[in-house]
């Protein structure tokens, strides 16, 4: 598959880690600007590697103008920068915003509400869900996730980084 893949100009080769992560925002973002309609994410077999693909997304759509200010916001998983315009990922069920482990949106708005932040989120099914950081922090930057996070998830465009984790039984998830 790796072969056939290749052939098509699907798959780029590179020994060296942060030259695959960067090439590989660099397609995610051509992707965006080619069919802006059309779904994609990221994927990458450690939090780490997801981390660093967000804070490389983040920093291309900085540059192009796609996101509005910046401001803090304390999460579950530390401290994260989120902007008008960024994509969101919600980490644990929550029935009473109607969000579930792995839902994916963009936020709309965002505001301080004294030491805690305010998302106003629109999902990728069209759900509006305002997320009050005080009763809700299960939030972390949503351009790319773990292929385990993504397994069910169905997008046009998926965009993989392959690591040390990355084998056979990964690559079917």
């Amino acid at each position: 598959a790796l072969k056939s893949f290749t052939e098509r100009g699907l798959v780029t080769w590179s020994s060296d880690r942060q030259a695959s992560a960067e090439q590989l925002v660099k397609d995610w973002a051509r992707g965006s600007s080619v069919e802006p309609q059309a779904s994609q994410l990221m994927l990458a077999g450690t939090r780490a590697e997801v981390a660093q693909l967000n804070e490389l997304a983040r920093q291309s759509r900085l540059t192009a103008g796609e996101l509005g200010k910046g401001m803090a916001v304390a999460t579950s998983q530390g401290g994260r920068e989120f902007s008008d315009g960024d994509r969101l990922l919600f980490l644990r069920n929550d029935k009473a915003l109607g969000v579930k482990n792995g839902t994916l949106g963009t936020v709309e708005r965002i505001r301080a509400r004294g030491e805690f932040s305010e998302l106003r989120v629109r999902t990728d099914q069209g759900q509006r869900v305002t997320v009050t950081t005080e009763q809700y922090n299960y939030i972390d930057h949503g351009y790319a996730t773990t292929v385990h996070k993504a397994q069910g998830q169905t997008v046009d465009r998926a965009y993989v980084l392959l690591g040390r984790m990355h084998d056979r039984e990964l690559s079917y998830v």
